[in-house]
């Protein structure tokens, strides 16, 4: 918090404190709550889902408080989570709904993954590049945001997703236009 407020009010760290622990009890609980609910062929899916979640938290934990381990351990054991997530999601599909993972592999996964790669690219040239600033800051997120925005559209959105975005942007435009 000290890097945002240079002089912090005494109470923001408690404050991010519980909010942080109630992100963490929301995060456990909507998993158990939607793996209660699930029925037929998806139960699997939620009970794994919760598992997974469960055992994320549990692991950052661990790392946290036994290993000693930064507190970033935790942003990357949530990233392993929904690696493995989506991995078991592609098993599902393939197997219990019959979906063809070929064509969603390379023609969303390999094109959105080239995105973000891509956009993180940009944000950190640009970081290396511009002393650190809050315009550095403002910069670097525009900059991801746009290259992220035009990649997805040309790469990983068919055909008829662009004709659908270009559509709803020219009805956007002409309301606009109208309002002005």
């Amino acid at each position: 918090i000290g890097i945002w407020l240079v002089n912090p009010p005494p109470m923001v760290a408690s404050l991010a404190s519980l909010l942080l622990i109630s992100m963490l009890i929301d995060r456990t609980c909507s998993g158990l709550i939607s793996a209660i609910h699930a029925h037929g062929r998806i139960m699997l899916h939620e009970v794994l889902n919760s598992v997974v979640w469960v055992a994320g938290l549990a692991i950052g934990w661990h790392l946290i408080a036994h290993c000693g381990m930064s507190i970033l351990v935790v942003a990357w054991v949530r990233m392993s989570i929904i690696v493995i997530l989506i991995v078991q999601r592609v098993f599902l599909w393939k197997f219990q709904l019959g979906f063809a993972v070929r064509p969603w592999l390379f023609g969303f996964l390999v094109p959105s993954v080239f995105a973000i790669v891509a956009s993180m690219g940009v944000g950190y040239l640009l970081r290396c590049k511009m002393n650190p600033s809050f315009i550095r800051l403002v910069v670097c997120t525009v900059a991801q945001v746009l290259v992220m925005s035009v990649l997805s559209y040309r790469f990983v959105l068919s055909y008829e997703d662009r004709a659908f975005v270009r559509e709803r942007l020219l009805v956007l435009a002409a309301r606009l236009k109208g309002a002005r």
